[in-house]
């Protein structure tokens, strides 16, 4: 992955910030105010016998604790190749946005299967993964208590994609702190706000 790949590109930077992705990150969710406050640009090799490329089931809230418990954090991610079963799609957990923040999970995991029967799920709920199949320009959502994770890619090429992290007006870095992954949120040419109602 590439951190911050809109500092080195106008193009990328244009797409971060779009008025459309602002817009429907606002259906999405609700809000008045849409910030991008973090942006990482992905690429899942193809799979091979000696390179691991699976990503485990986690919850994207356990690796943001630069907010306030309680933020209102969700991400966008964006297919740049197409993003078929065999690409390795990214693959979420129907529900488990409401199952609250269990600090298990672990992105690095590589044995998918054992690791989901280790995450303590609520009692009552199941696992149903949900693959997110996109063509390139397509667009899934997430929120940041989601479990999600991705299996290998077998395509015949690698998979890209953007992961777009976002914020609404119902968030603030802990004791309001610009540091770490908060550390650029004042400065609208790196984090843009992309949609405002106000």
């Amino acid at each position: 992955k590439i951190e911050m790949p809109q500092f080195a590109s106008k193009a990328i930077f244009d797409l971060i910030s779009h008025p459309d992705l602002g817009r429907w990150a606002a259906e999405v969710t609700g809000a008045q105010t849409v910030q991008v406050w973090w942006v990482q640009l992905l690429y899942k090799p193809v799979h091979t016998t000696h390179q691991a490329t699976n990503i485990g089931l986690h919850q994207d809230r356990n690796y943001w604790g630069v907010w306030e418990e309680g933020s209102d954090l969700f991400t966008a991610w964006v297919a740049l190749s197409n993003v078929t079963e065999k690409a390795g799609p990214m693959k979420f957990a129907r529900g488990s946005n409401h199952w609250g923040l269990l600090s298990t999970g672990g992105f690095n995991e590589q044995n998918l299967e054992t690791q989901q029967q280790n995450i303590p799920i609520p009692q009552g709920q199941s696992w149903d993964l949900v693959p997110a199949l996109l063509e390139p320009g397509g667009v899934s959502f997430h929120d940041c208590l989601t479990f999600h994770g991705s299996g290998p890619n077998h395509s015949n090429g690698p998979r890209r994609s953007f992961a777009i992290h976002m914020r609404t007006e119902n968030s603030r870095p802990v004791q309001n702190k610009r540091e770490g992954l908060a550390r650029y949120i004042d400065d609208p040419n790196k984090c843009p706000i992309i949609y405002n109602a106000r």
